[in-house]
């Protein structure tokens, strides 16, 4: 099959394009490469508006006086000119409802030309979407990665990209996606309980691993174990690092 994967996550797709090319799949990767992380894509999308200081500050300023974003309208532009090229493609998955990181009425227009020019679509919930976001709003879940939000509602900033899904534009997004897509998979429980009655919803399919990638490396000793935490600064609330940081400091000494 000729297969078309939208967007990046934590590796995700490439691990994926990696087993189908494996098993005789043509497979091209879109993103922008999970930003920092930077991870290899076969035609890269990304903004200069969020990757240059200069630029970035200029947009900051734009978005915070007229309300328009310039990352967003940037990221429109440069996918519009090149997905219409994107024809013939037996699959086409989608990594998140917000793949393209545009605004959702263009992501809408985007959408429409994959489905136009491509066989068919499908979403993959690997990530916060409408419906975990609304799923955890209604205290569905007993912990979940809004719950320092709930203890505490002045981190609210903190929450704003994952929040925006309940608003109204990410909502007709949503409704607009899971009546044209052919099915939605999920990759973890957080986001299989919520799909869970949904007709289009197919199950979930846990995150891809190459284990060609992963060398086995013997122990030399256990005397003294080191552990490096990395932290993604910007996601240290929503990712639970607290936790991590308590139990590190317990078995410090």
């Amino acid at each position: 099959m000729k297969i078309l994967l939208i967007g990046e996550y934590s590796r995700l797709h490439n691990s994926l394009k990696e087993g189908l090319q494996k098993n005789g799949h043509k497979v091209t990767l879109l993103g922008s490469g999970d930003g920092f992380k930077n991870y290899p894509v076969d035609i890269k999308i990304d903004s200069i508006f969020f990757n240059l200081k200069l630029f970035k500050l200029f947009a900051k300023l734009i978005d915070r006086l007229f309300k328009i974003s310039l990352n967003e309208l940037e990221m429109y532009y440069k996918a519009n000119k090149i997905i219409s090229n994107l024809k013939g493609y037996d699959v086409v998955q989608l990594i998140n409802e917000n793949a393209f990181r545009t605004l959702p009425s263009l992501e809408i227009l985007l959408i429409k030309t994959l489905m136009k020019n491509n066989e068919k679509l499908f979403l993959l919930s690997c990530g916060v979407d409408q419906k975990s976001v609304e799923h955890s709003l209604n205290s569905k879940f007993k912990y979940s990665i809004l719950t320092p939000y709930f203890e505490n509602p002045s981190l609210k900033k903190s929450f704003k990209h994952i929040l925006k899904y309940n608003t109204r534009e990410y909502v007709k997004l949503h409704e607009f996606i899971l009546a044209n897509a052919n099915g939605v998979i999920s990759s973890d429980i957080d986001y299989h309980i919520p799909y869970i009655k949904e007709k289009k919803y197919l199950g979930l399919i846990p995150n891809p691993i190459n284990l060609d990638k992963i060398k086995y490396k013997k122990i030399k000793s256990i005397d003294k174990i080191k552990i490096l935490h990395g932290v993604n600064s910007k996601n240290y609330i929503k990712k639970g690092n607290v936790f991590f940081d308590k139990a590190l400091k317990a078995i410090e000494n």
